[in-house]
């Protein structure tokens, strides 16, 4: 049997991996936020592309489509990673509201939504659910 003590240091050493993961997830996705924040201020085509699809996707050519469609999947994927790490505890709730304040703009945005609609199948289903529904709630009507 384990004595109080080992027991002790066996929940500390756990208490201690999961603040660990915590920690490397939240900077994980720091850092993959920062990547895309770079790529667009940086990058004059990017910044050109984004705001040729304010006016719609259907105006954007093929060639940036898919460069922005690229961009925006990427904002998505976080999204997803954050909303399953947190559901998986692996994510402290603040940190997961953060973030998903911070994203909700993937699905009420217009262009956004469009390119949305058109991947979702290829998330889980319960981000698909989540997404969907603070387009259906939070959005305003087009």
């Amino acid at each position: 049997p384990l004595s109080s003590l080992r027991l002790a240091r066996v929940t500390a050493s756990g208490t201690q991996i999961v603040e660990a993961v915590r920690a490397s997830t939240n900077q994980g996705l720091l850092e993959l936020d920062q990547q895309r924040a770079s790529w667009l201020l940086q990058d004059s085509t990017m910044r050109r592309i984004v705001r040729d699809a304010e006016a719609g996707v259907e105006v954007v050519d093929l060639d940036d489509r898919r460069i922005l469609d690229m961009w925006v999947i990427s904002g998505l994927a976080m999204w997803e990673h954050a909303y399953f790490s947190s559901g998986n505890g692996v994510m402290d709730a603040g940190v997961w509201d953060a973030w998903d304040r911070g994203l909700r703009h993937f699905v009420c945005t217009p262009t956004l939504h469009a390119i949305w609609a058109g991947s979702k199948q290829n998330f889980g289903a319960g981000f698909q659910a989540h997404a969907d529904s603070v387009h259906a709630h939070e959005c305003d009507a087009p």
